[in-house]
């Protein structure tokens, strides 16, 4: 039963690590946004949203569009930071 678990739940660090990816590409999409609705953004916005989730639940603070936009799009270092409390 613990390998069925170990299977099926993440590490706080993957959890972090893939939503950083998924922001990253989410917000390299966004930038070019002006052109037109890129190919599997529908997709890797749903992936975003589900991992968003994820990080709210471990007490980070999500990126809003424009931070996004910075990361991804601009190349732009942001902390993902915790909440107070």
């Amino acid at each position: 039963m613990n390998f069925i678990k170990k299977l099926f739940t993440q590490s706080e660090e993957s959890i972090v690590k893939e939503y950083l990816h998924c922001a990253q590409v989410v917000g390299d999409m966004e930038s070019y946004s002006y052109v037109g609705v890129p190919v599997g953004y529908e997709n890797w916005r749903n992936n975003l949203a589900i991992v968003t989730r994820k990080i709210r639940n471990l007490g980070y603070i999500p990126f809003n569009q424009d931070q996004r936009i910075k990361y991804g799009g601009y190349g732009q270092d942001i902390e993902l930071r915790k909440r107070d409390g």
